[in-house]
């Protein structure tokens, strides 16, 4: 794996989380952070190999954000980290294609190094 680039949009415990998670990867991975929505959008320009999107993040309904997301960057392979609450929109969000992946909170290392690995 060459080099590659995860954006987590999140709050500060997730990306510590991801940080830690991901240290297996260390020379292989860089992590940028943002934990606000308005700051991913702007950052969209940037390239970046892979997001991982905290469904708390947007303050409007995650599937519509998604959808932004999808039209300016529809390669991007995004993973959503969810709480096992609203499975209606998460099937929504599947059954649309908007990610590559759903992680349900609490996840394992294991979860997230298999969706790093399959999809970087």
């Amino acid at each position: 794996m060459s080099n590659k680039t995860i954006y987590v949009c999140g709050e500060e415990k997730l990306l510590n989380l991801l940080k830690w998670i991901l240290r297996e990867f260390n020379e292989e991975v860089t992590i940028l952070q943002s934990g606000s929505e308005e700051k991913l959008q702007l950052d969209l320009d940037k390239h970046f190999d892979m997001l991982f999107l905290d469904s708390e993040t947007p303050t409007k309904p995650v599937v519509e954000f998604l959808r932004d997301i999808h039209r300016r960057k529809p390669a991007l392979k995004t993973i959503l980290v969810v709480f096992p609450a609203n499975r209606e929109e998460v099937m929504a969000i599947i059954k649309e294609n908007l990610v590559r992946g759903v992680v349900v909170r609490p996840f394992t290392a294991e979860v997230v190094c298999n969706y790093v690995g399959k999809l970087l």
